[in-house]
C-alpha cells in the first residue's frame, strides 16, 4: 500500500531505492526494496507495516545520522569496537558520536557494536 508508482525494477540495493526516493521528490516518503525481485516500492507513507524478511525499508532521509536497516551485515573498515552498547539504538548512538564512523553492525546475540569507517 502508498505506492507512488508502479515500482522501480532493476535497482541493485537498499541505498539505491533510498536514493530513487530521495530523488523522486516529496510525494515520496518512504521506499521498500526486495532483494529477491530487485524490485524498489516508492512510498507516501510508512502505514501497514509488516514483517517480511525479503525486503528492507527506510525513510527518505534519516532523522539521524545513521539509518538502520534490518537483517543486514554492513561492509566496511573496521574502526573500533564501541563500549557500553546493550541495544542498535545505543550503537547508533555511538557511532553518531565518534567522527570517522560511516556505519554501524549491532549484533544482537553478543551484545557487540564493531564501528566502521567506510
Amino acid at each position: 500500500g502508498n505506492d507512488v508508482d508502479s515500482g522501480q525494477t532493476d535497482v541493485h540495493s537498499a541505498q539505491e531505492c533510498q536514493r530513487l526516493c530521495l530523488n523522486y521528490g516529496p510525494t515520496c516518503q518512504y521506499w521498500t526494496w526486495n532483494y529477491d525481485d530487485s524490485k524498489c516500492w516508492l512510498k507516501s507513507a510508512d502505514a501497514g507495516r509488516t514483517q517480511d524478511y525479503r525486503v528492507f525499508s527506510g525513510p527518505r532521509t534519516c532523522q539521524r545520522q545513521v539509518c538502520m536497516l534490518n537483517h543486514v551485515s554492513l561492509s566496511g573498515a573496521f574502526l573500533k569496537m564501541a563500549e557500553d552498547t546493550h541495544s542498535a539504538d545505543q550503537c547508533a548512538h555511538a557511532c553518531e558520536d565518534e567522527t570517522s564512523c560511516q556505519a554501524f553492525t549491532y549484533r544482537t546475540e553478543s551484545k557487540t557494536c564493531p564501528l566502521k569507517m567506510s
